[in-house]
């Protein structure tokens, strides 16, 4: 493990240029696309006020839980990927069931990155990004999928650096990535 400050964009693109292809599993509104220097780019996202509120409409959108990641590919013709980014999502998730995402992400692609706080970082529940556009919270609330939004984004585990060590992950950390206190974890493994 390496601690020392960073800053999450450069290393989107860093660690994705070269590649043909990648797929963002909980992609959101698509916001770090056009960082993605890849022929083709494959979103994974389960709100779908999301996806119609998308920042990169070129990009492939499957509507669907990340959870069932592969199947979603297999039904869409997707095989292997070069690259799958998992930001700010596996914190999402059950700790088991985040494991279980992590380690199929590993056998379907060469490089896996992902993002998320060091720790527990309680959000309570909040949809961020609803609040940042005004449109698609009025579409979230009228199409009644506030509550879904709002549980989709409560955190339920916590990360640590050795959880991904032991995985064959290399870690930075930022321990104040957040503001004081309030970590993240870039965690990066490479196929042999």
């Amino acid at each position: 493990m390496i601690e020392q400050k960073f800053h999450l964009d450069p290393l989107l693109v860093k660690h994705t240029r070269g590649y043909d292809s990648i797929c963002e599993l909980g992609a959101g509104v698509f916001r770090f696309f056009h960082l993605y220097d890849c022929q083709v780019r494959i979103g994974i996202e389960l709100i779908q006020a999301y996806i119609d509120d998308r920042d990169c409409k070129e990009a492939i959108a499957i509507q669907g839980s990340i959870v069932d990641f592969e199947a979603l590919l297999d039904k869409n013709n997707i095989g292997n990927l070069d690259v799958i980014a998992i930001i700010d999502v596996i914190e999402h998730l059950e700790k088991p069931q985040a494991l279980e995402v992590i380690t199929r992400a590993l056998g379907r692609a060469s490089r896996v990155l992902i993002f998320t706080p060091l720790g527990f970082d309680d959000q309570n529940g909040t949809e961020h990004y609803g609040f940042a556009r005004p449109a698609l919270r009025k579409k979230i609330n009228d199409t009644g999928a506030a509550a879904d939004a709002i549980e989709a984004q409560r955190h339920k585990s916590e990360w640590w650096p050795e959880d991904f060590e032991a995985m064959g992950f290399s870690v930075i950390v930022d321990k104040d990535y957040h503001g004081p206190g309030r970590g993240a974890i870039w965690a990066q493994w490479d196929k042999s």
